[in-house]
């Protein structure tokens, strides 16, 4: 779909790339092919990428203003330990995918920025994929071991039901800012006293490539996610707010995350922008 398309309309027209058979699935990119000449960062024998990241003390994340997005928070298991205001820069810690009040999924990720109301962290090739038993099933992604395909940077604003996701490819050259929509992050400290950020993927996405108009990506899946159980009626009705919102604010060439437009991996966070008064 393109930007000039209402906005209101995309649970009807416009999905591109959809799961088959409109079943629900999280984005599974495929593999980026290896830059020629350019050294391939490493990871740590616990998957987890062996990268610096420099400080960003001090640093504020802009929020604007029309946050009427999703009422909709899923049952979070309980905190195992007091949780910080923010995580530590360059820190690893877990982005977990929780279904029906329990843990789906994990993934190892590096803490960018966090000033403890806009995290920003850093998913890279090789990092390690947890999968739990859920009376659901097993999550869209059960059977990989390690994220497979290019180094992504995952902003969100606190109280916002989606994040923003730049994609690199293994040159760390940008190739797309994509928007997941997910239920807003709630931090928890883990039975190893590590940090968590806790999720739920809500199905529908957009893509925006560089240079060309915003498109919807899997506009049938919340309907699916219905049929299945895996949401209610009423969470479908408040993702499609959200979605229409996010819409409207890419149709006034309004970005909260632009920010980040100059930014690469290893690089020093930017300093926030007001983009709404």
């Amino acid at each position: 779909m393109s930007a000039q398309q209402p906005a209101n309309q995309y649970l009807t027209r416009g999905a591109i790339t959809p799961g088959a058979s409109g079943a629900p699935s999280p984005l599974r990119p495929e593999p980026m092919p290896r830059c020629q000449g350019a050294p391939r960062r490493t990871t740590t024998d616990g998957g987890t990428v062996g990268t610096t990241l420099p400080s960003a003390s001090g640093n504020r994340c802009a929020r604007g203003p029309g946050g009427e997005g999703l009422i909709y928070v899923p049952l979070m298991a309980a905190a195992s330990g007091a949780v910080p205001e923010h995580f530590e820069v360059g820190s690893t810690v877990l982005r977990r995918e929780v279904l029906h009040g329990l843990p789906w999924m994990e993934q190892l990720v590096t803490v960018v920025h966090d000033d403890g109301h806009c995290p920003a962290v850093l998913l890279e090739p090789g990092s390690r994929l947890t999968f739990f038993e859920h009376p659901f099933g097993p999550h869209p992604w059960n059977g990989q071991r390690a994220w497979m395909s290019s180094s992504v940077l995952q902003v969100q604003r606190d109280g916002d039901a989606h994040s923003v996701w730049k994609f690199f490819d293994l040159c760390d050259t940008f190739t797309h800012w994509y928007v997941n929509f997910q239920a807003p992050l709630v931090r928890r400290v883990g039975p190893d006293g590590g940090g968590v950020f806790e999720t739920a993927d809500l199905g529908v996405d957009i893509v925006i490539p560089p240079g060309q108009a915003w498109q919807w990506k899997d506009t049938d899946h919340p309907d699916a996610m219905v049929a299945t159980g895996r949401i209610s009626q009423a969470e479908r009705d408040d993702i499609q707010r959200e979605a229409t919102s996010v819409a409207a604010q890419l149709d006034a060439g309004r970005r909260w995350w632009s920010p980040w437009d100059a930014w690469r991996p290893t690089e020093p966070p930017p300093e926030p922008v007001a983009l709404f008064e």
